[in-house]
């Protein structure tokens, strides 16, 4: 019979090299505390005499962890993008102000707290200066968009465990937490399939908000060659304001003659409507984001989840002291949910 190896512990790293307990576990958790060539020596040491570590011992410390940050009620930081957060863009889009809150919830129920940050027009040293004074080490960044609001361009990210909750900013290339664009479009097109509807037709935004960084259009894109060539529609990228972009709506609409309409745009149905277009009797419509339009039929993005697992993965990134922009991005996309709506009356 084979005789078990003896199970290695950190205490026998500590002993070969001459360092303490406390040296030892602080490098195999790649804590900043000890110097990079200590970290290297020590993690080759463990990795050579076999050392694995002990998952009940990790929980317990892990565990012991939150409780001594909880009782110091340390934050978190969301850092709102918006150039006018109180009055426009995110104040005013339900959404994101359910990832806020989903990500609050989260921050309460493991003894942290949310301190939401409203740095319009900061720079980058002021924006650190803000998070350090308060004891800040780890950043949720809202949706958003920089340039009009914040400047991190130069912003010391290596001093921070951060996390992105949309692609917009696309960058930093931090972790991402977001909904799952692609697989959002593909349900909401084959629910209308389901529902009796040939020829399926996407209202998008004016290429200036990022086509290349969303991936609603790409699920669409995809789902439509199980389709009849002929039942295979273009996209029609819509700026709400701009009259000729209404006036090429008209045109699109005579020449591709959908009979229903997934959009993400919150005006779709009001420019259709001033086109003489009545939803649901002439067309049916549905939206990507039933929480911030009159379309009440698609896909609820399920925000809440989103913030909670963005809380959830940041939390992971502090116990693991994980900081800076990583060299490899994690994505984690959360599926949405399907809601019936008098918007896409069922044809069968």
């Amino acid at each position: 019979m084979q005789e078990s190896m003896p199970h290695v512990t950190q205490r026998d790293i500590a002993r070969a090299l001459g360092v303490s307990n406390a040296t030892v576990s602080l490098a195999l958790r790649n804590s900043p505390a000890i110097g990079e060539d200590r970290r290297r020596e020590i993690q080759a040491m463990a990795e050579n005499m076999g050392y694995r570590p002990n998952a009940v011992a990790a929980a317990l410390s892990h565990q012991k962890q939150f409780l001594k940050q909880s009782s110091i009620q340390a934050s978190l930081a969301w850092l709102n993008l918006w150039p006018e957060p109180r009055t426009k863009g995110l104040a005013q889009a339900r959404l994101f102000d359910e990832y806020r809150r989903g990500a609050e919830v989260c921050t309460e129920k493991f003894g942290y707290r949310l301190e939401e940050l409203s740095l319009v027009r900061s720079s980058a040293r002021r924006i650190e200066d803000i998070l350090l004074a308060r004891g800040v080490n780890a950043i949720i960044l809202s949706p958003g968009h920089l340039g009009h609001g914040m400047d991190l361009r130069g912003f010391p990210w290596e001093k921070f465990s951060a996390i992105r909750t949309s692609r917009i900013p696309a960058e930093p290339a931090l972790h991402l937490v977001t909904t799952d664009q692609s697989s959002n479009t593909m349900l909401a097109f084959d629910q209308i399939l389901a529902k009796g509807y040939k020829r399926i037709g996407f209202i998008n935004f004016a290429r200036s908000r990022g086509d290349r960084i969303w991936r609603f259009e790409s699920g669409y894109m995809t789902v439509q060659q199980e389709l009849p060539p002929n039942e295979r529609l273009p996209v029609y990228r819509l700026e709400a304001s701009d009259t000729s972009s209404r006036d090429g709506l008209r045109k699109w609409m005579r020449e591709q003659r959908p009979d229903a309409i997934i959009t993400l745009h919150p005006n779709a149905r009001e420019v259709l409507k001033s086109l003489g277009y009545r939803c649901p009797e002439d067309i049916a419509l549905v939206s990507l984001n039933t929480m911030d339009c009159d379309i009440d039929a698609g896909i609820d993005q399920d925000p809440t989840e989103i913030g909670r697992c963005a809380v959830l993965q940041l939390l992971s990134m502090i116990r693991d002291n994980e900081r800076g922009i990583p060299r490899s991005m994690r994505e984690t996309l959360i599926k949405g949910h399907w809601v019936d709506g008098a918007t896409l009356p069922d044809r069968k």
